[in-house]
């Protein structure tokens, strides 16, 4: 079951999977339509799972499906930022199952626990 939370503007969601097949993202929604979103890297985890993730492929994975994720849930989201962890999963796939995860969740009206705004 995935983690929900927030912190200021962004949302966050991990996902975990097993077998290295775990991920976790903050995400702050934008206005804009284009193509690019800021990478942002956080603290890597002491035990993460790769040697690093590349954040273009992120990003790409994100921006591929995300169409179709706001057709889906008929919302017209757009990315300005993604904040990742760079030791993460290099499973690239994970990280649009999570934004899929964030969408969902918003257009059900989830809760996202209220985090301390640290970074």
């Amino acid at each position: 079951m995935p983690f929900f939370g927030k912190i200021g503007e962004h949302y966050i969601c991990s996902v975990q999977c097993g077998a290295g097949r775990d991920a976790y993202l903050r995400i702050k929604f934008g206005s804009s339509q284009e193509n690019k979103i800021k990478m942002t890297a956080l603290d890597p985890i002491k035990k993460g799972l790769s040697q690093g993730v590349e954040p273009e492929k992120i990003m790409n994975s994100v921006l591929d499906m995300l169409p179709q994720i706001n057709e889906k849930f008929k919302t017209n989201y757009s990315i300005e930022e993604l904040q990742y962890i760079p030791n993460d999963s290099t499973h690239c796939d994970l990280y649009a199952r999570v934004v899929y995860e964030i969408i969902k969740h918003r257009s059900n009206n989830g809760e996202f626990k209220i985090i301390a705004n640290h970074t």
